[in-house]
Parts: C-alpha cells; sequence; structure tokens
C-alpha cells in the first residue's frame, strides 16, 4: 500500500499534512520546497497538482546508481 492510499484516503489528510508542513516551512524562511513523484503514480500526480503544485519543465533530476542490487 503506498503513501496516500490508507485509510485516509479522500479524507482531506494528506492536504492537511501537507498545509501544515508547507506552513512550518515557509515560517522557517524556507522559499521553495521540491518532492519527486514517479510519473507512472497518477493519483500522486493527481493529488499534489490538484493542490497547487507545479511540474517545472525548466530543469530535471539526473541520478546516478552508484551501488548495483545484487
Amino acid at each position: 500500500m503506498g503513501m496516500g492510499m490508507g485509510m485516509g484516503m479522500g479524507m482531506g489528510m494528506g492536504r492537511m499534512l501537507v498545509e501544515y508542513a508547507q506552513t512550518k516551512l515557509a515560517e522557517a524562511g524556507i522559499p521553495r520546497c521540491n518532492i519527486f513523484v514517479y510519473n507512472a503514480n497518477t493519483h500522486g500526480n493527481d493529488f499534489w497538482m490538484g493542490i497547487g503544485w507545479d511540474d517545472p519543465t525548466t530543469w530535471r533530476v539526473l541520478q546516478k546508481r552508484l551501488v548495483i542490487s545484487i
């Protein structure tokens, strides 16, 4: 079961947690927050975009795997 897909789904708990975290970050003087959501996570993307987060096209995440899983 993924995050956001539990008993609180559809009850506004995720939104309340995000709003609380955003308030605390702003109070600490942090001007911006980034999250990572897989492209295939349609529920997650719908949630974040639905509460006003943007999908920036001006930058991208680059990654290099340092340890190969066995």
